[in-house]
């Protein structure tokens, strides 16, 4: 039989999916059995990993619109282009630490600690301003200021959802 984590009832039999008294799911694995806050909050139902996982794929859908829609014709707007010229870095963002939690525990072997999203987050941002650099220096394209801005702000966001919950 099964434990519940919320209410540390036990289950019917080996095959109750559900907890009978309280409806939380029951697990297999016995580190979900520990109340980690950290791996599983109480009072919110969808976990940091599933959060960032629909922020990768919606910072993948933003580089990829923005990037296929660069140089068409539909767009005459000033501020639109100017949109669309940096909202790659916005989405190259998301992307990477939505990434990151996802690709870590299949490389490493263990679960990826959210303690240490701040210095994922950081790592994006520096590698963004590199990138800048290395475009400026090698490639004589002008640094971009409002790149740098796309990024802060998709970095400061993805921060503000780590801390908020």
């Amino acid at each position: 039989m099964r434990k519940c984590p919320k209410c540390l009832k036990y289950g019917e039999t080996d095959t109750t999916r559900f907890c009978s008294s309280c409806g939380t799911e029951l697990f297999f694995e016995e580190r979900f059995e520990k109340n980690n806050k950290d791996i599983i909050k109480k009072n919110n139902p969808i976990s940091l990993k599933k959060i960032y996982s629909i922020l990768a794929v919606i910072g993948v859908i933003i580089w990829s619109a923005a990037v296929f829609l660069r140089n068409t014709p539909l767009i005459d707007n000033d501020i639109f282009k100017r949109i669309i010229w940096v909202a790659p870095n916005f989405g190259v963002v998301w992307a990477g630490i939505g990434f990151a939690f996802m690709l870590f525990p299949h490389i490493f072997k263990r679960e990826f600690d959210p303690k240490h999203i701040l210095l994922l987050i950081s790592g994006i941002f520096a590698f963004l301003i590199l990138s800048e650099f290395v475009h400026h220096v090698f490639l004589d394209s002008p640094f971009d200021v409002w790149d740098m801005a796309a990024s802060a702000v998709a970095s400061i966001v993805a921060i503000v959802i780590k801390y908020s919950r």
